[in-house]
Order: C-alpha cells, then structure tokens, then sequence
C-alpha cells in the first residue's frame, strides 16, 4: 500500500487530541521539518577530501605514452615510410639468394643435395 502524505496529514489533522486551527498546523509542521532538517545535518558524516593522485598519476602516465610515441615517430620517421623494397616474384627472390653465395657454399649445398635427394626410381631406406 502506497504511502500518501495528503492523506497522512488529513488523518493527523481530523484526529489529533489537540484541537488545532489550520495557521497553528503549519506552524507545528514548519518546527518538526527544522527539527528533522536539523537532526539530519547535524548527523551529517563529514565529506572527505577526494585524493587526486591516483587520476594525476593516470594522467601524467597517458602524456608521458603520447610523448614517447611521438618521439619515437620523429626519430623513426612516419610509420607510412616504411623502406620496403618492391616486391619480387619466388624466382627473383631465389636468384637474389643464390647470387649472394660464395663458391664455397654453392659447392656444399650441391653435394648436399646430391647426398640426401633419392633418385626418382630408388626407394626410400625409410620405407
């Protein structure tokens, strides 16, 4: 069931002991609000300071990030300029590769492949 002032203070006003005319109701109505406002700010906890170091310490962490990447990116250079070189086909590649091997590599890269590659028609000691 809802609680209804109006009602309340009807009920109030029609049975009170005392028999009191509408000005001395609001009077007595104004002293119990002061009473009870009263009460309440004199129970009143007292507000705590709010410590601002956590969130300066979050904030001076976020600049100190920003500053480092872009100190970062002006010693780097744009992230964009990145020096690729053009890309090259799978042949390309393995020429390049081959190319930058000395004599002395190509010939043990031969005769390992000579050692460990089955001819075509010999099967394998595995099998």
């Amino acid at each position: 069931m809802p609680y209804d002032m109006e009602e309340q203070e009807d009920y109030l006003k029609q049975h009170s002991p005392y028999d009191l005319d509408k000005g001395q109701w609001e009077a007595m109505q104004q002293r119990l609000k002061a009473k009870v406002l009263a009460d309440r700010a004199q129970h009143a906890p007292p507000r705590r300071r709010k410590r601002l170091w956590r969130p300066a310490a979050s904030l001076a962490a976020g600049i100190a990030l920003i500053l480092s990447l872009y100190v970062v990116q002006r010693e780097n250079g744009p992230a964009g300029k990145v020096a690729t070189a053009p890309s090259l086909t799978a042949e390309q590649r393995l020429d390049k590769a081959i190319s930058g091997l000395s004599d002395a590599d190509l010939s043990w890269v031969h005769q390992l492949n000579e050692e460990e590659l089955p001819e075509a028609g010999e099967p394998d000691e595995n099998e």
